[in-house]
């Protein structure tokens, strides 16, 4: 099936992205913190559906999901060493696999493949 814009009213979840920035250093290590890199977006966010590789995922303890976020100059600058997190329960966070695709074609749509559960960052 082809990729289809959202609508207005499928921009349903809030996130922010966070970038990693070295903080202090403790102990000889240096600690490093997430920062805000992008403030709060609407973005529609579905998980993956397929087969036996994402159901294996899951039974791992790791969901793929697809984010959807409108492009402009920030958005653009989004890079796969960020992670997403969810402006409603900070406890969910995506690391970002993959760099914003511009699937459509026409600069206003960004597409992210995003895994929960993984590594964070």
């Amino acid at each position: 099936m082809a990729w289809k814009p959202p609508g207005r009213s499928e921009l349903r979840e809030r996130v922010r992205f966070e970038v990693r920035r070295k903080g202090e250093r403790v102990g000889g290590v240096i600690k490093e913190e997430w920062v805000t890199f992008c403030p709060d977006r609407r973005v529609r966010l579905l998980p993956q559906r397929g087969g036996e590789s994402v159901i294996a995922d899951r039974a791992a303890g790791v969901s793929v999901w697809i984010l959807d976020v409108p492009a402009d100059s920030v958005v653009r600058q989004i890079t796969a060493a960020m992670r997403v997190v969810d402006a409603r329960d900070e406890a969910r966070t995506w690391d970002i696999k993959s760099p914003p695709l511009d699937l459509a074609g026409d600069d206003r749509w960004r597409t992210l493949t995003l895994e929960m559960g993984g590594s964070d960052g």
